[in-house]
């Protein structure tokens, strides 16, 4: 079977062809690939945006084309492009058409709502099958209860001039959105993995067949097994990619909470909590307000902002962290959150979106209410002090991850979801 595959974002092999190392938002892509291409059964066409272009290459048994490219163009044509993309589409829809008449995939798989790209489910001359990776359409909803007075103080009109910063990305938020309900509207299939965007897809489309199939993993975490002995007393984890919506707001609250009453023990603890944070805030905007945050509660000496780490360096955190938490404000099945299960960190995540479908509270993880560092403090503090429901819960999230995110299962089951799609869409116009 011929499966045409369309992503927003580069492949690890299309970086490796275009000579760029680091951080990779799209590496998973790669596990899911090569287990197909392993499979044999499966005959699979990558075509994906690039930030050069490319001629069409085999890697690994997997074809990959070029749909859109950033072609050195001036600041100034940038920042239109920006303005432009609220109004219309920036991908090109009819190379992507022409694209699938050329290869005639039995399924095209477009990944992710959030692109021009699954529109391709209005036209497409092949079955379609979008996966959604995060919501827009809810993500708009909830960015706002990250919006604190740091945030506020941080914002830039000229960011905003130049087609960025954060009230930038709340028009991108509402035109986008939008155009994430019409490419649901229009999906027959739509491929998701948690009771969260089920229930969003039968709302915007109840006649779309929706089907379950989980991610695979980067290797890197099934290589390496947390520790309690290993890992550094105190010692907070968590990834960001953006300071609203990510909530790290509440996080940094929560922090204080922990040394303020760590300080009150008389005597006060060993080890005094502290945060590293790994990621990138994604605009000046983002930087600045965390770390008006940090100045604001006297968090200088608490907290340790890492930067961006490639796959490695994000494990090797994870085994020496004592606790990871996760304070969004939304999400879907958060990669990071299941990283850290399958490195079986002790876990306290914000019980939003999918996200209690993925760990049960008391049971995989500590789910605490969204927004509230009272008790994001309180789940922190038990996990960090309570060594035998530490060990408890990283043993019970280390297994179900392992189960959920099984390379093999998964792979299986994408087959089984591509040849339903093709044998339900033979013959409809």
């Amino acid at each position: 079977m011929r499966v045409l595959w369309f992503l927003d974002s580069e492949p690890p092999m299309v970086r490796q062809r275009l000579g760029k190392t680091g951080l990779n938002e799209a590496s998973w892509h790669g596990g899911l690939a090569a287990a197909l291409s392993r499979s044999g059964s499966v005959e699979l066409v990558v075509a994906c945006h690039a930030s050069e272009p490319f001629a069409p290459f085999r890697a690994e048994g997997v074809h990959y084309h070029e749909i859109g490219a950033d072609h050195a163009r001036t600041g100034a044509e940038r920042v239109i492009e920006r303005w432009r993309g609220l109004r219309r589409p920036t991908v090109d829809l009819r190379k992507c058409r022409a694209l699938v008449r050329s290869v005639r995939p039995a399924v095209v798989h477009v990944h992710g709502t959030e692109s021009a790209l699954g529109l391709l489910a209005e036209s497409s001359e092949a079955p379609v099958v979008v996966s959604i990776q995060g919501l827009l359409t809810i993500c708009r909803i909830m960015d706002s209860r990250g919006l604190d007075r740091y945030l506020l103080r941080s914002l830039s009109p000229a960011l905003l001039l130049r087609g960025s910063g954060y009230v930038f990305q709340r028009l991108e938020l509402r035109s986008w959105s939008a155009r994430e309900r019409r490419i649901l509207a229009a999906a027959r299939h739509v491929i998701g993995r948690t009771r969260f965007d089920a229930d969003v897809v039968r709302v915007v489309n109840p006649k779309a067949r929706y089907h379950h199939c989980d991610e695979v993993l980067r290797p890197e975490f099934w290589d390496c097994a947390w520790q309690p002995r290993l890992a550094v007393p105190g010692r907070v984890f968590t990834t960001v990619r953006g300071y609203a919506r990510k909530g790290i707001g509440t996080l940094l609250g929560a922090l204080a909470l922990l040394r303020d009453a760590a300080q009150r023990d008389a005597p006060p603890p060993a080890a005094l909590p502290h945060l590293h944070v790994a990621g990138g805030f994604i605009t000046a905007e983002g930087e600045r307000a965390v770390r008006r945050a940090i100045r604001a509660l006297r968090l200088e000496d608490c907290v340790t902002l890492l930067g961006t780490l490639d796959a490695p360096r994000l494990a090797a955190e994870l085994t020496k962290a004592a606790v990871f938490a996760l304070p969004s404000h939304i999400d879907n099945s958060p990669n990071s959150l299941a990283e850290a299960m399958l490195v079986g960190v002790p876990c306290v995540a914000s019980a939003v979106g999918g996200v209690p479908s993925l760990v049960r509270d008391g049971s995989e993880a500590l789910l605490v209410q969204d927004g509230d560092p009272f008790a994001l403090a309180g789940a922190m503090g038990r996990l960090l002090t309570e060594t035998e429901l530490a060990a408890r819960l990283s043993g019970a999230a280390r297994q179900q991850a392992r189960r959920r995110h099984d390379p093999e299962a998964i792979c299986g089951r994408m087959l089984h979801i591509y040849e339903e799609v093709a044998a339900a869409d033979a013959g409809v116009p």
